[in-house]
């Protein structure tokens, strides 16, 4: 199985930003040579390393790779509106409203992961859990948006956007392809659950630069903090763990795969 890597991997070498792609840097600005453009070309293949890696070891490429995505995710301009307070308070409200719609479809889309996980009971047990935990997280963004004065009823009703659905389905499939795909996508999703403090500062800078009052912010700040007491950021640290003390590369390349998708599909979703 050969690993797709759509997403660029970004670093900070001695105060430089730079691209990493597989193991080379090229530094903004910079002419690659071609036969560096020949190898960017390729694409990484894991059984190079050996057909079963350590548990270990795929936790670090997993993790290697969410900090990637999370650094292109939040390179897109949304971001900046929502940093800088520029024309902010309608992508917000946008924000609030398709989030409180993809909330509401766990069910849907974390079920397949649980179906497939069979019949390992371990593992079902996680993705059940955590399926169950998730399906009723739409809450916390329905009360944040009653103290904007839109009503639980009001926010059920307008239809979701295509970009959330295509999120929603996109979800569905990936979990369909494997319990560990399942829970690498989600994982990408929940991972900023584990910066709960990087996550709160940005809550209270809303509130700070008068972008969302104080009770809106707080009714969906909760979501964050039952997150973490929940430890949905480590679940699917728990399901690589129960699958064994070593995992095939292809099972990996999968979930590395679609978690770039999911990463790719979210940067869309924000635009």
């Amino acid at each position: 199985m050969e690993l797709r890597r759509t997403v660029p991997f970004l670093g900070d070498v001695v105060g430089k930003r730079v691209f990493r792609i597989d193991n080379f840097l090229i530094g903004n600005g910079e002419a690659p040579q071609p036969e560096l453009v020949t190898r960017i070309g390729r694409t990484l293949d894991l059984s190079l390393i050996g057909h079963d890696l350590p548990v270990e070891l795929a936790e670090a490429v997993i993790e290697e790779q969410f900090d990637a995505a999370m650094d292109y995710l939040f390179s897109h301009p949304l971001w900046e509106q929502f940093r800088s307070g520029s024309d902010a308070v309608e992508p917000l409200l946008g924000y609030l409203i398709e989030t409180r719609h993809y909330l509401a479809a766990a069910p849907a889309r974390m079920a397949p992961g649980v179906s497939c996980s069979y019949p390992d009971s371990d593992i079902t047990e996680i993705l059940a859990r955590h399926l169950i935990e998730e399906s009723n997280h739409a809450i916390y963004f329905e009360r944040a948006l009653e103290t904007l004065g839109v009503s639980a009823a009001t926010a059920r009703s307008i239809r979701p956007d295509p970009r959330t659905i295509e999120l929603i389905h996109l979800m569905r499939d990936v979990a369909s392809h494997d319990p560990l795909c399942a829970a690498v996508c989600s994982g990408l999703l929940e991972s900023t659950a584990n910066d709960r403090d990087g996550v709160l500062r940005w809550h209270d800078m809303l509130v700070q630069r008068g972008l969302l009052p104080a009770s809106t912010v707080e009714a969906f700040k909760r979501h964050v903090a039952v997150d973490y007491e929940l430890g949905h950021g480590r679940t699917w640290r728990r399901v690589l763990r129960a699958l064994g003390p070593t995992v095939h590369s292809d099972r990996l390349a999968i979930a590395l795969n679609a978690s770039t998708q999911v990463a790719e599909m979210l940067f869309r979703w924000f635009s």
